[in-house]
């Protein structure tokens, strides 16, 4: 069982982040928080780990937890070949003159995923934009015109109102262990997978445009109606429940006047 003086993460010699699998004995290692010597625990009867080799001292495993989420993640965007986000986004209908009547597109949110690395090429840490302070800020240094991103790790501090109604694209990563880390570096994404600990905000600009399933519906059932008018002039047609009941209403008004009987259970496939 891993306490919270048993890190699986130390700066070696050249202050570069090494896992307590790849740590050799014999080497010098450094606590990430406090900067004291830690030692490569690598027995054969308890977890491996690192750990501090004189007393704790000042040292915070919540700001243990802060850095070596920043480094990690920080190293797998740069050696990942994609590092997706996953988010639910708005879509607009993209029918101009809407046939069942909407004054106003129907809009919806579905879940859609982007790879980071088609955007950004920079991905650093405690990097100043306007009056904030990111912990991971991506930029594209070829492309100014491609907002940046700052990812905020939350440990025991949540980032303030007055950053996150900024305008500025957020995405706020609670981290409560190795594990949360963990979940994000060994798939190369972040998403709403991990048991609600990851926020976006100010993401409202990424929309796309769509035709809503209503719509799409509606055209199936003209079709449909339309290519049964061509064998008989009174035809009995059956929609589908899922078909809303206003597209019903519609088929049937228009076409009753060709002697079309709508009925509830039409098959639109």
């Amino acid at each position: 069982m891993m306490t919270k003086q048993d890190y699986s993460f130390a700066l070696d010699h050249n202050q570069c982040v090494i896992n307590i699998k790849d740590a050799l004995k014999g080497e010098d290692f450094y606590c990430p928080c406090c900067g004291a010597v830690m030692i490569a625990k690598q027995g054969k009867k308890n977890r491996w780990h690192f750990a501090h080799k004189g007393n704790l001292g000042n040292c915070s495993y919540e700001t243990y937890l802060h850095k070596i989420a920043k480094a990690r993640i920080r190293e797998c965007f740069y050696n990942s070949l994609n590092f997706m986000i996953e988010f639910d986004q708005s879509v607009i209908c993209s029918v101009k003159e809407c046939p069942l009547g909407n004054s106003k597109p129907c809009e919806w949110y579905a879940n859609n995923s982007y790879d980071l690395k088609s955007y950004y090429n920079s991905c650093e840490e405690e990097v100043t934009i306007g009056q904030y302070r990111a912990d991971l800020l991506l930029t594209n240094t070829n492309n100014d015109s491609i907002p940046p991103i700052l990812i905020e790790i939350n440990v025991s501090h949540q980032s303030t109102e007055k950053k996150l109604n900024s305008d500025l694209r957020i995405i706020e990563i609670d981290v409560d262990s190795e594990d949360d880390i963990d979940k994000i570096v060994s798939t190369a994404a972040i998403n709403n997978n991990h048991l609600n600990k990851i926020r976006f905000y100010n993401f409202h600009s990424f929309k796309y445009y769509d035709t809503c399933k209503e719509v799409e519906l509606y055209n199936k059932a003209k079709s449909r109606i339309h290519d049964l008018l061509i064998d008989s002039s009174q035809i009995v047609v059956s929609l589908q429940q899922e078909v809303p009941q206003r597209v019903m209403e519609y088929s049937g008004e228009r076409y009753l006047s060709r002697n079309i009987v709508v009925e509830k259970d039409i098959n639109l496939k």
